[in-house]
């Protein structure tokens, strides 16, 4: 983004979740220095609202009950979304909600979504904040800066991703499998673009509501500069679209930024498959996401 990124939460009636994401992500672009417009709305609002007193009082830990104090709900009506760049909802139903009115690109899901604190009790509040705070890093490090294009993958990349997937995997697929793997209706299929060039792709089949992720690979030159987390934000949204309700994937166990970046968009590691990878031979993670 060239320009100083707006970053828009939205949520139902924008008093718990939505209004505490703002000023959490708020603190934390301050705390990196980076600028950046951020605000919360909601898409069934009571205009005028005061932040949930509970809400207010988990802020307290956080040094933002002032901010949580001074909030006041407004709608997220069309001229205001059109001002954002990224719009974050805190639910699946949210994104459904705004993607009638807003381009999928623009729109993310926070994590597999935040469950709705509202008639809880303390303790779910604190829970929702520290949901939201430990997800909130991959949308600010999307918005520091992707240098690519990320798009729908075309028959026309599949020899960019061909040549990625022999240089980023051990055991490389066939270009034949590659294709019937992304080119069906099943697959959500991804490339991010530098110069006409694929740099990165990754990839999910669906069955039912459940996708599995097989893969993403960033060629080694532009590693680190938040194009996995981006293509995974979008992946999200790919699947979220198309009634996915739980995601699930493979790591090698020794791929330590890998299960990071998957841990802070939500996932959770629920198993091991031994000897799952070969050369060299090495158990794997299961990880997985379910979708709020």
């Amino acid at each position: 983004m060239d320009r100083v990124p707006h970053v828009l939460f939205v949520c139902s009636g924008n008093t718990c979740r939505s209004p505490m994401a703002e000023a959490l992500f708020a603190q934390m672009c301050a705390g990196v220095d980076l600028s950046v417009e951020v605000a919360s709305a909601g898409l069934a609002v009571i205009p005028g609202e005061p932040a949930a007193s509970l809400m207010t009082q988990t802020a307290r830990r956080f040094n933002l009950s002032d901010r949580l104090a001074a909030h006041r709900s407004k709608a997220a009506v069309n001229a205001l979304l059109a001002k954002f760049d990224l719009i974050v909802c805190m639910s699946a139903n949210h994104l459904h909600g705004l993607s009638y009115s807003v381009p999928l690109e623009k729109l993310r899901l926070l994590g597999g979504g935040i469950p709705d604190p509202f008639g809880g009790d303390a303790r779910d509040y604190d829970i929702c904040a520290n949901q939201i705070a430990a997800y909130l890093p991959s949308i600010l490090r999307e918005i520091s800066g992707c240098p690519c294009e990320i798009r729908a993958m075309t028959a026309d990349d599949l020899p960019d991703v061909v040549r990625l997937d022999h240089l980023c995997f051990s055991v490389p697929w066939r270009e034949e499998d590659l294709h019937r793997m992304f080119m069906r209706k099943e697959a959500c299929a991804l490339v991010a673009v530098r110069h006409g060039q694929a740099i990165a792709f990754a990839g999910a089949s669906q069955v039912l509501d459940q996708a599995d992720v097989s893969h993403i690979a960033v060629h080694p030159d532009w590693r680190k500069q938040g194009i996995a987390n981006a293509l995974l934000a979008r992946m999200h949204v790919c699947l979220v679209m198309r009634g996915c309700h739980e995601i699930q994937l493979e790591v090698r166990q020794s791929n330590e930024a890998a299960i990071a970046l998957y841990r802070r968009h939500g996932y959770t590691t629920v198993g091991c498959r031994k000897n799952y990878y070969t050369k060299p031979a090495e158990d794997a993670v299961l990880m997985t996401l379910m979708l709020f």
